[in-house]
């Protein structure tokens, strides 16, 4: 039997000439390679298991069942299990890839054929011939013979046929195939996407990337420098999108003038670099063109053909090395010798290449001659001795060839010579780690943590005890990392570390002492705001509740609210879980208030920010009320409220213009019935009114608002004497409609309507032309039953000038006396306004005024009311209208409009006359107004200033036509009855109505009553075609 170095030196080729001592200290090292580079040669041949045969790997796996008898410790078990995986996975492969004869093994063809040789079913003779996938029916007299295939089985086996049971049921039977009908596809309502929606980002991504590739076609111009055939350019012969996006981009060059799209001699187009035309270029004449250019499947596809045919002719054909075979030593070492002389040249010729050396180096640890290899090595070591690639190389070089000893060295050597390089460090932590070295790995850290390397490298080293459970020397290990980088997320780490490994009180102190590193600097507070969090949360999973609710508010006592978003944001989700109601609430306002103080912070005149403050405040006050608070926490609240509104109001808008003021205003309002109905401190409430007052500059403008309130809160206080003193300075000062109105409601509701028609006497000399206070005095006096007044005021209201909107004036005036039943009176205030104004809406007015009925005088009203004969439910008695007055008015107006020639007036006053006939007039009367309707017709006249001749639509009236132009009206009018027959015609057979349209009525009337001299009728103006 083997002992244990014959074996291992059977198993790890490369130990046999190994000192006996130095095998004993590498040996574990050795195998370790050993599996590695078994592992490394079957992940090689994963791509193409092809590669390796079954052969091979059942070599490769019987070497590492071998090597597995000598695992000890749980590393070379990772090793041993990872080759494992890949060597069963590349098996499968082969397994998979395996065929039997000229095809892939079928299960299902197998089955088939194996039922049909037991004689379940026959393949169908006439599609033997002319398919190559057979197809079979059933044989429903035949049943499987089980002994011919038992008999075909035993001529191939040697086991002793014993009893199975099939994994499924052998169904034989298979049904013919039957053309289905294609039912119609039903999507599934899970599978239905919507459409990507585009956003702002999306959109300037994708012009960035435009404009990049843009930049990018303009550089390969500018590399190329003179002209190119442009489809050789812009075509990509495998992709015809990229060949379109291609011609897309270069749009944007020829668009702007930075590439030239020309036609060359040869009648090929070409493209090229130009220099971008400037304004003045423009200017001189220089004009842009557009090409289109026509690119569609069939022209990628003969262009990619093309330069794929001339790309194939232009291709050389690869130089390749030929093999060399080496058939005793004086050939190999003529090889070496040959070999070595390039190498030596190349390092002469660029000494400075580390590539050359290292590919030299290589070369000969892969001919086994480490010697030379180290000294090659060494030569580039004098040359750049700081090369990272070059110590990697060499030491991987070492551990290739199981000389460990010599790597450690290197790496020694290495870091002492750059200690700034941390991949260095981490290989040597490596190795020693590999090598089970744990002392010398602590050593190499130590070496490493001198020069305060970066976090990474003080966690490996953490983690290295961890892995030992080193634990207190792990806890060291954080303390000098605190102390050489005390920044709060080494605080933190170091305090979940210390809470991992049950040290509460320890993770405690942690906390502690960085609360007290920081200090009460505000700076120093705000960079501890991680610590605070962190030492929160513990002591909430430690169900800590009371110490992590202390944690919190001292810290966000500390720091700035506006600075402290997150950590507020925690406490509040800590509230939400752990606390009580009041508790939520407070986090919640109090998170409300620091959004309202970062907003007022970048603009302290944002009224509306102002206005949400103060109703939080409000807010918070009234919930403590509603929930019994003590009188300090309540009178604490409205100190509160109180000092928001005096900061709010503080803010005075800038200029002396009235819109900055508008918003500004209603805080005072607001701050004085605060302290009038929620405080109840009413000389506060007055002193408020008072300083808003004297702030407002009323030279410039005023607010009635402030003043009127300020007079009702007085009236609530019962001090009217005040209130009318109040609004008296107001009026004095600066005179304004809302003041009067106010100051008048205010004296009407305390029924002094003496003092009120004083006011109102003010108000008009203040501003005689304002109708809508005319109006409230007149009706004011009515309400009194001061009939005579009210009509002295409308009087002299009416003869004011000027007057603003005098109808209102007018309207109310006449409809006053309609309402007191005196139509002589009202028809002389029409006559008054028709004299006065001469609108159509007057006329109009009139005439529906004559014609409607209304009410009684009030002297007959009122005696019959005291005979009491009426009912006091019964509808007031009326006097009926006169449609002859009323028809007499409508002739005046449209005799008087036409004296205007107002048109469009004419028009709306015979609608509305047509209306009024219909319902009040008879068949006459109504064709007598149609007869006046006009017509619209096109009429054509020669502007002034161009001098061309302009189509215009014109409204004709026929009695106009008729005195202007005698002569052709009765022409038009015998031409609108043919056009009005010839419609009618079409109308009737139609169904249709028959409107006589234009001048066709008149004609029609004198058809009917042969009298030349009737007047012409017309439609209600239908247009002319």
């Amino acid at each position: 039997m083997k002992s244990r170095r014959e074996l291992t030196e059977s198993l790890v080729p490369g130990l046999e000439g190994l000192p006996r001592v130095e095998y004993w200290d590498d040996w574990i090292a050795a195998i370790a390679e050993t599996r590695r580079s078994l592992a490394k040669t079957v992940e090689e041949h994963q791509s193409n298991p092809n590669d390796l045969t079954a052969e091979q790997l059942m070599k490769q796996v019987q070497q590492a069942d071998m090597l597995f008898d000598k695992v000890k410790g749980p590393q070379e078990a990772t090793l041993d299990s990872h080759f494992l995986l890949m060597a069963s996975s590349m098996g499968a492969q082969k397994a998979r890839a395996m065929k039997s004869g000229s095809g892939a093994f079928d299960v299902d063809e197998f089955v088939a054929r194996l039922v049909t040789f037991m004689g379940g079913q026959k393949p169908l003779e006439d599609n033997a011939a002319d398919n190559s996938d057979e197809e079979f029916v059933d044989n429903p007299g035949s049943k499987l013979e089980w002994a011919k295939i038992g008999r075909k089985a035993l001529a191939k086996s040697r086991r002793v046929p014993v009893m199975g049971y099939m994994l499924g049921p052998l169904s034989i039977e298979q049904k013919k195939r039957t053309a289905a009908k294609r039912s119609k596809l039903e999507k599934n309502q899970e599978d239905l996407r919507k459409p990507q929606e585009l956003k702002e980002d999306d959109i300037s991504r994708s012009q960035n990337e435009t404009t990049k590739n843009v930049a990018i076609l303009e550089s390969i111009l500018t590399e190329i420098g003179g002209e190119i055939n442009v489809f050789r350019f812009v075509i990509n012969p495998k992709d015809f999108a990229q060949s379109v996006e291609n011609i897309f981009y270069l749009s944007f060059l020829i668009r702007d003038g930075k590439v030239a799209f020309e036609t060359s001699e040869d009648g090929e187009p070409v493209v090229y670099i130009c220099e971008q035309p400037s304004d003045a270029d423009y200017a001189g004449g220089l004009q842009k063109r557009q090409k289109v250019f026509e690119f569609d499947m069939t022209t990628w596809k003969i262009t990619a053909e093309q330069l794929l045919r001339e790309a194939q002719e232009r291709q050389e054909t690869a130089f390749r090395a030929p093999k060399q075979r080496v058939e005793d030593f004086e050939e190999l070492h003529e090889y070496r010798g040959r070999k070595r002389k390039e190498f030596e040249e190349r390092i002469r010729r660029t000494r400075g290449s580390i590539k050359e050396w290292l590919q030299y180096a290589n070369w000969e640890a892969s001919q086994n001659e480490f010697a030379r290899s180290r000294s090659i090595f060494e030569r580039a070591l004098d040359v750049d001795p700081r090369s990272v690639q070059l110590w990697l190389s060499y030491t991987e070089m070492e551990l290739k060839s199981r000389n460990v000893q010599h790597a450690r060295n290197l790496y020694d050597r290495a870091v002492t010579l750059l200690p700034r390089i941390d991949q260095l460090w981490y290989k040597y932590v490596f190795l020693e780690e590999l090598l089970q070295n744990v002392p010398g790995a602590r050593q190499v850290f130590e070496r490493w943590m001198q020069w305060e390397p970066d976090d990474k490298a003080w966690q490996a080293y953490i983690k290295l005890e961890e892995r030992y459970n080193e634990m207190d020397r792990a806890s060291t290990i954080y303390e000098r990392w605190i102390a050489v980088r005390p920044e709060p997320r080494v605080w933190v780490k170091w305090g979940k570390f210390e809470e991992e490994r049950g040290k509460l009180d320890k993770a405690r102190e942690v906390f502690q002492t960085a609360l007290e590193f920081y200090g009460d600097d505000e700076e120093q507070i705000e960079k501890a705001q991680a610590v605070f969090g962190a030492f929160a949360k513990m002591e909430t999973r430690l169900k800590e509740y009371e110490r992590a609710r202390v944690i919190y508010k001292f810290a966000l006592s500390r720091i700035l609210r506006s600075k402290s978003a997150g950590l507020y944001a925690s406490y509040t989700k800590f509230e939400k879980q752990h606390g009580t109601r009041n508790t939520l609430e407070n986090t919640v306002l109090g998170k409300r208030r620091i959004q309202y103080e970062d907003e007022l912070t970048q603009d302290g005149r944002n009224y509306d920010v102002w206005f949400d403050y103060t109703r939080l405040e409000e807010g918070a006050l009234q919930d403590l009320r509603e929930e019994g608070a003590t009188p300090e926490e309540e009178e604490s609240a409205t100190t509160r409220v109180r000092e928001i509104y005096e900061r709010a109001v503080a803010q005075v808008p800038p200029g002396g213009e009235k819109r900055h003021w508008r918003r500004y205003i209603f805080l005072w309002l607001n701050y004085a019935l605060f302290e009038e109905i929620e405080v109840k401190d009413y000389a506060r409430a007055r002193q408020i009114f008072q300083t808003a007052v004297t702030l407002v500059p009323h030279k410039q403008f005023t607010f009635a608002k402030l003043w009127v309130m300020f007079a009702k809160f007085e009236i609530r206080r019962l001090d009217l004497p005040s209130a009318r003193k109040i609004l008296g300075t107001a009026i004095g000062m600066c005179p304004k409609e809302a003041l009067f109105k106010g100051y008048i409601e205010l004296e009407i509701e305390l029924r002094e309507f003496d003092r009120a028609r004083t006011l109102y006497e003010k108000y008009l000399e203040f501003d005689s032309a304002n109708s809508p206070a005319w109006i409230k005095f007149a009706e004011l006096e009515s309400q009194l039953q001061d009939f005579d007044r009210t009509r002295a005021i409308f009087e002299l209201g009416i003869s004011q000038s000027p007057l603003s909107m005098p109808e209102l004036l007018w309207k109310a005036y006449i409809d006053f006396e309609i309402e007191e039943g005196e139509r002589d009176t009202a028809r002389s205030l029409y006559e008054r306004l028709v004299a006065l104004s001469g609108h159509v809406k007057v006329w109009i007015s009139y005439a529906m005024f004559e014609a409607e009925p209304i009410p009684l005088p009030r002297a007959v009203r009122e005696e019959e009311e005291e005979d009491g004969d009426e009912d006091e439910d019964a509808e007031v008695r009326t006097v009926p209208g006169d449609t002859a007055l009323a028809r007499v008015v409508f002739e005046r107006a449209y005799k008087d409009l036409k004296s205007k020639a107002l048109k469009s007036e004419r028009v709306a006053l015979l609608s509305v006359w047509k209306t009024f006939e219909e319902v009040n007039g008879s068949e006459a009367d109504v064709a007598k107004v149609e007869g006046m309707m006009p017509i619209s017709t096109r009429r054509r006249h020669v502007d002034e200033e161009t001098g061309e001749t302009i189509e215009d639509w014109d409204i004709v009236f026929a009695d106009d036509e008729r005195e202007a132009n005698p002569t052709s009206f009765k022409f038009l009018q015998m031409a609108h009855a043919w056009k009005t027959s010839q419609a009618a015609q079409n109308l009737g057979a139609n169904g249709g109505s028959n409107i006589l349209s234009g001048f066709a009525a008149a004609s029609a009337t004198k058809s009917r009553d042969n009298d030349a001299s009737s007047e012409v009728a017309s439609s209600h103006g239908g247009d002319e075609d």
